[in-house]
């Protein structure tokens, strides 16, 4: 069991769970976009999300560890998202 968390096959799966975690900010942003409404998305919870993923992603780049890498990007990027959303349907 030992040699299964550090093998390829625990990394797919990592990277996939770890990306799934991220798709809640796809949903988010898919809703704000189809309501043409950012009501009550906290905006510094969205901003505390990217610092959080962006400094992951470095750490994940420093060390090479490509689940943390493609999981954050897929992160940010639903988070950026999110962002313009709110900056476009602000009420």
């Amino acid at each position: 069991m030992k040699n299964f968390f550090k093998s390829a096959a625990f990394a797919h799966v990592v990277t996939i769970i770890g990306s799934l975690g991220n798709l809640a900010s796809y949903i988010q942003a898919y809703k704000i976009f189809l309501l043409q409404s950012a009501y009550a998305v906290s905006l510094l919870a969205v901003f505390i999300s990217l610092v959080s993923m962006i400094v992951w992603l470095i750490y994940g780049l420093a060390r090479n560890i490509k689940p943390l890498i493609y999981a954050n990007i897929f992160g940010i990027i639903g988070t950026l998202l999110v962002a313009t959303g709110i900056f476009y349907y602000h009420d």
